[in-house]
């Protein structure tokens, strides 16, 4: 009977795996080739906390989650719909299931988090006016610590979206698993109210802001 895999085996590949591979190197490097092994997130969302938050982490530990994913908020064809509106909007809705949702968050603020109507814990705030992104770096008593979200705007072609970049290892892999998975539902609440933000004045143009439906 062969020995089970263990989990980084599975997310990574073993080193029987790369036998009679053509690729040349230490198993690090053929790991980090692999496809799905998360890769440096790159310069449009690597702000300097996030840089330094990212050294903390193993990337090899079974418990290690990374999430990358964006939403659309709107069109800069509609009124209103600027990067630097949108960015305002974050400031005000930077944490998930924040009870003081609609207050602009400051550097090094504390808040609590949740979702789905459930508290989560408490995050720390860290502010990127330059490239207009918020990092959450969770707190002791937060149910996926430990780990941060940077949430950024960017703007490709007309559209503007929200960014969603998280990494860290958690306390157990069913909670690295659980924060991975159910990432974008954790913050759809928030998005949503960033869309409401940036609607025009007067009546909705019947899409605003329903992104994502038929």
């Amino acid at each position: 009977m062969t020995n089970p895999k263990t989990p980084a085996e599975i997310l990574y590949g073993s080193l029987q795996d790369k036998i009679g591979s053509p690729a040349t190197g230490s198993f690090e490097e053929l790991k980090a080739r692999r496809r799905g092994y998360p890769q440096e997130p790159g310069p449009d969302i690597d702000t300097p906390k996030v840089e330094d938050l990212r050294e903390s982490y193993d990337r090899h530990n079974p418990r290690y989650h990374r999430y990358d994913f964006k939403e659309p908020l709107c069109e800069m064809t509609m009124p209103g719909c600027t990067a630097e509106a949108a960015y305002a909007a974050l400031l005000r809705f930077a944490v998930p299931g924040n009870p003081k949702a609609g207050h602009a968050m400051r550097e090094g603020q504390d808040a609590p988090a949740g979702f789905l109507g459930v508290r989560a814990g408490d995050v720390t705030i860290h502010v990127d006016d330059e490239r207009k992104a918020v990092v959450n770096k969770t707190k002791d008593n937060h149910l996926y610590h430990d780990g941060f979200v940077q949430r950024q705007i960017v703007v490709e072609g007309n559209t503007v979206f929200i960014r969603h970049y998280g990494e860290g290892v958690n306390r157990s892999m069913d909670l690295a698993l659980q924060n991975k998975v159910l990432a974008p539902a954790i913050f759809r609440e928030s998005i949503g109210q960033m869309r409401e933000a940036l609607q025009p004045s007067g009546p909705p143009s019947g899409r605003w802001p329903r992104y994502g439906t038929p």
